[in-house]
């Protein structure tokens, strides 16, 4: 955990630099490492130019995983994101599926809570095949599953990494990964 902390110390330090400086940074990087390392050290550079606009995610959950994702959006909106949840999205009156699907497709990334209530929701699988519809089609959305509870990852997700938030500990533990993986994610896309 602590070398994980001084990496993430060193990647908001790094982020804060000015053009000329990541770029004497960047060529320090190649001149001292070896190449691979040079490559990721440039490109993880480079991810952390500032963005035109936020990256935006959709939470996927089952209204009765709100006091959860409560928590997940607080925390990716401290975190500078722009976080699409149906509470604060969706008004009297809305197409639930228009407005849904719509809200799918342009989203840089999805975090699908997976719990045992979200794997029986009808509207969660919707959303799901809307999210995984626009992966296979090469719009790159990407789906970032994490594990409420003891619930088991849909088959639609299977060969996707995910993240456990199954106790207080491992919430505390990875919510900064998932933060990462997003912008690693979104970084990607943009390559």
């Amino acid at each position: 955990m602590k070398t994980y902390r001084k990496l993430h110390e060193g990647l908001r330090a790094l982020s804060e630099l000015t053009g000329h400086e990541k770029a004497w940074v960047a060529n320090k990087l190649r001149t001292s490492v070896l190449p691979q390392e040079a490559i990721s050290g440039s490109k993880l550079l480079t991810s952390l130019a500032p963005r035109k606009r936020p990256v935006s995610v959709f939470l996927s959950h089952n209204s009765s995983d709100k006091p959860f994702v409560r928590g997940l959006y607080r925390h990716l909106s401290r975190s500078g994101m722009r976080v699409w949840i149906d509470e604060a999205e969706l008004n009297a009156g809305d197409s639930l599926i228009d407005t849904l699907s719509d809200a799918v497709f342009r989203v840089d990334c999805i975090v699908a809570v997976i719990s045992e209530a979200s794997v029986a929701s009808r509207w969660v699988k919707k959303e799901l095949a809307w999210a995984m519809a626009r992966e296979i089609k090469g719009r790159r959305v990407r789906v970032i599953p994490i594990i409420k509870d003891d619930a088991s990852v849909p088959k639609s997700l299977s060969d996707k990494l995910w993240l456990d938030f199954s106790s207080s500990y491992l919430r505390q533990k990875n919510r900064s990964v998932l933060v990462s993986s997003i912008l690693a994610q979104t970084a990607r896309r943009t390559r």
